[in-house]
């Protein structure tokens, strides 16, 4: 049996803790965009490992960004910042 990891977000005010991923596979190391909103990591849910992204505020589904090879260890550039002023 391999060993299955899913991701979680834990509320530091309240302790509340909130399942993101479920199901097939395993989902593993996981990056904040800089927004804070976004969630970018890598699972084998669907065969090989792929990059997924998922917007958490609205519950939604997790994205498979990559589609090609092996995709691991996703991580966020500095490019996009919400403090960038034009």
């Amino acid at each position: 049996m391999s060993t299955k990891y899913d991701l979680f977000v834990a509320d530091a005010s309240s302790g509340k803790i909130r399942q993101l991923t479920s199901g097939n596979g395993s989902n593993e190391n996981p990056s904040w965009a800089p927004d804070g909103r976004h969630l970018v990591f890598q699972s084998n849910r669907n065969g090989s490992t792929q990059i997924y992204i998922m917007l958490l505020q609205d519950d939604s589904e997790p994205r498979m960004i990559t589609r090609q090879g092996t995709n691991t260890c996703p991580a966020w550039s500095g490019y996009f910042r919400r403090d960038t002023k034009n």
